[in-house]
């Protein structure tokens, strides 16, 4: 489940596609099994999750097993910091997309 429209959205959208591609794709196990792709749900906004299933707004309810909750990834403190001491401007806009990327 992605709130967003995209995968990674820190990285070229050449290597999100990749990345979405590789998540979707099914495989066979190490015993010849069938392993199902993963179901990537993108614009799915978590709003509440609850013993047995996560809600997504209006949209239905995907039940689980063992939920885990990932926030996402971050920017190491000396990127943080460089971007901070840039104060306004042309950086610190795209930083809403760029989540902590020097570009």
């Amino acid at each position: 489940l992605e709130a967003t429209d995209q995968v990674l959205g820190a990285f070229d959208a050449s290597l999100r596609a990749e990345a979405l591609d590789e998540l979707r794709v099914r495989r066979l196990a190490t015993d010849n099994q069938d392993i199902a792709g993963v179901d990537v749900k993108l614009g799915a906004q978590v709003t509440e999750v609850n013993g047995t299933h996560v809600l997504l707004g209006e949209a239905d309810p995907v039940p689980y097993g063992f939920c885990v909750w990932a926030t996402g990834n971050g920017a190491v403190s000396v990127v943080s910091e460089t971007v901070s001491s840039l104060g306004e401007g042309a950086q610190a806009e795209a930083q809403a997309t760029a989540r902590g990327r020097l570009a």
